[in-house]
């Protein structure tokens, strides 16, 4: 997948090795989600390796598996998009 311009230069799409993806039974990698924390819109599957951690793929210091929530509207967003 290519990787959208809004998210940090060292984010990676891994969805076989998202932890997030790992115990969520709702979403599937690519579904949108959005972090808490910088409630910011992304898809599932990307995130920042960071010492041995997968962080929120803009940045902000989320976690990418504890921080993201379902984003499921009629009209799908684009990648960095605020939500709420």
């Amino acid at each position: 997948m290519d990787k959208p311009d809004a998210l940090s230069d060292d984010a990676v799409w891994d969805p076989e090795g998202s932890e997030y993806l790992d115990f969520s039974d709702s979403t599937s990698a690519g579904d949108w989600v959005w972090c808490v924390a910088c409630r910011k819109a992304y898809k599932a599957g990307w995130y920042v390796p960071k010492g041995g951690k997968q962080m929120c793929p803009f940045g902000c210091g989320g976690d990418a598996v504890l921080d993201p929530m379902s984003y499921r509207l009629d009209e799908e967003p684009e990648c960095g998009d605020t939500v709420m």
